[in-house]
This record gives C-alpha cells, structure tokens and sequence, in this order.
C-alpha cells in the first residue's frame, strides 16, 4: 500500500525503514527510481506528514491482516492538506477510499482544506460523513 501510493504521489517508488545507529530509533528513507535515497528529514513538512498518514495506514493494514478487532482500525487526521501541494491534497481521498474499502481503514479527519471537501464531495463512495460547521 505504502509504495503504490508514494509512486501515485510522485514521491519515489519505495520507502525504508532504518534503525538508528544507536539502536533508539528509525530513520525513514524514499528511495527513487535510480535507487538514490532521501531522509524523510530532507523532503519538506508536507511530505513527511504525508508519509506519517501513509505509515499509520499501513500499520492498520497489517493489524487488518492480523485479524485484530476492527476497533483499533480508526486513523485521526488533523489538517492533513497543511504543507501539501492542492494536487497532493485531491489525491488524498482516493487514497483514503481504498484503505477503507480494501482493508476496513476508518478515518475521521478535521479539514478546512477546499480541494480536500470538494474531492469527498465529488467522490462516488458515499460511505463519507461530511461535518461541515
């Protein structure tokens, strides 16, 4: 899941997982189609929250696949169009979209993100629940 939509984003075409030299942590690296790779550190704000949401994604879909209660499969969203470019932002519900009809992903998500609303709107799941104030 991860990969297919880092490609769909343009972002690179996988992503790695490091430990830390020290062994206390991870480092999370993109790497490109000439196999170059880039720390997440140094791609800007808005892709490291992007890769944040994807990773969360992906943890939910490996407990979906572990068979864990639906319950913990609800990912929370705050702003999650800050820092991105509006193509990215409008890419988001179709991602979105598929980790909830393939895996059973819910989300709630706070957006005031206008490409963000108008791609839900325009999208044909209407599995959505809009809370507009």
């Amino acid at each position: 899941f991860i990969d297919k939509w880092i490609k769909r984003f343009s972002i690179g075409s996988s992503v790695l997982f490091k430990l830390t030299e020290e062994g206390s942590g991870v480092s999370v690296m993109v790497t490109d189609s000439s196999s170059k790779t880039t720390n997440i550190c140094d791609m800007g704000h808005g892709i490291a929250q992007l890769l944040s949401i994807l990773i969360s994604i992906e943890t939910s879909i490996f407990k979906y696949r572990s068979h864990i209660p639906e319950e913990y499969q609800t990912i929370s969203i705050e702003e999650p169009e800050a820092h991105l470019h509006p193509r990215y932002q409008s890419l988001l519900v179709p991602m979105i979209i598929e980790a909830y009809k393939t895996y059973g992903v819910h989300f709630i998500i706070e957006t005031h993100g206008e490409y963000l609303i108008r791609a839900i709107r325009t999208s044909k799941q209407r599995r959505f629940h809009l809370l507009l104030q």
